[in-house]
C-alpha cells in the first residue's frame, strides 16, 4: 500500500547504513543526497519533483549508501519494497540487481581511488556554513 509521507525543511528523510528497501517518488519539493565522513558533507545530487529515491536499496537490498534530506517542504509517495516487487517480472529483477551492485562498486572504488567524476550537471561543494548546519542536524 502506497502511502505519502511529509516532510519539512531540513528534515532527514534516511540515513546511511540504514537497512530498508521502500522506494520513493518526489511528488512535491527537492530532496539533497549527501554522504559524511567525519566533519565533511559530500553532496552527491538533488532530487526534483517526478524522481525517485531509494532505488539502489531497493533493488540491491542492501543498506541506504547516502543520507537524504527534505531541502523544502517535500511530500513523497512511499512504495513498499514487497508490493512493487511482486510487479515486477524476475528476470528484471535480478538484471536491476546486477546492475545497482554494479554501480555500488564502482562508486566506492571511484571514491577511493579520489578520482573525480564528471558529470553533466555538476555538484558544486556545501559552503562550510551549509556542511554545519547539516551536521548539527545530523548529530541532534
Amino acid at each position: 500500500m502506497e502511502e505519502i509521507r511529509n516532510y519539512k525543511e531540513n528534515e532527514l528523510v534516511f540515513r546511511e547504513g540504514e537497512s530498508a528497501t521502500d522506494i520513493y517518488k518526489v511528488i512535491k519539493g527537492r530532496l539533497i543526497v549527501f554522504q559524511r565522513k567525519a566533519n565533511a558533507i559530500t553532496a552527491l545530487g538533488y532530487i526534483e519533483s517526478g524522481e525517485y529515491v531509494g532505488e539502489m536499496s531497493f533493488f540491491y537490498e542492501n543498506p541506504r549508501s547516502a543520507f537524504v534530506m527534505a531541502i523544502e517542504k517535500t511530500a513523497l509517495v512511499q512504495i513498499p519494497h514487497q508490493a512493487l516487487k511482486s510487479q515486477i517480472p524476475k528476470w528484471l529483477l535480478k538484471t536491476a540487481h546486477f546492475m545497482s551492485h554494479k554501480l555500488r562498486v564502482q562508486d566506492k572504488a571511484i571514491g577511493q581511488s579520489r578520482i573525480k567524476k564528471e558529470t553533466e550537471g555538476q555538484i558544486a561543494p556545501l559552503t562550510n556554513e551549509q556542511q554545519y548546519r547539516i551536521i548539527q542536524i545530523l548529530d541532534a
